[in-house]
């Protein structure tokens, strides 16, 4: 068995000891997807500080979902959640480069490249 499985497997042990986080893993999907699409929407309709607060919240529920998918062997959404910040990050770092005032942005560029190389390292460890 691979490290991965077995990570995900205790993962899964865990979570399932826990109440909240027991009744939070039916939701995984949920939680990745969701946490996403309210960052997109912050993103494009500028919501100001509440957006701003809820934003940062949004991802800390982006990651706990990404556990989740992991724990569950939801792997298909698991790379898919990856692959779909790497693209938030991507459109983020293009929105700036094009800006007016804008300029380059290499942390952007950086969390591009490392939720995307998760991503492949994922879906790369779904055909063990």
């Amino acid at each position: 068995m691979s490290i991965f499985r077995r990570i995900g497997e205790d993962l899964k042990e865990a979570f399932s000891k826990i109440p909240v986080m027991s009744t939070l893993l039916h939701l995984d999907v949920i939680l990745v997807f969701g946490a996403l699409a309210f960052m997109l929407v912050n993103y494009f309709l500028n919501l100001g500080i509440i957006g701003d607060f809820i934003g940062a919240f949004s991802w800390y529920i982006f990651i706990v979902g990404l556990l989740m998918c992991w724990a569950n062997r939801n792997t298909q959404f698991l790379y898919a959640g990856l692959y779909g910040y790497a693209a938030y990050q991507l459109v983020t770092f293009f929105r700036y480069a094009f800006m007016k005032y804008g300029g380059f942005s290499f942390g952007t560029l950086v969390s591009v490249v490392i939720y995307a190389g998760l991503g492949f390292l994922v879906m790369s460890k779904v055909k063990d």
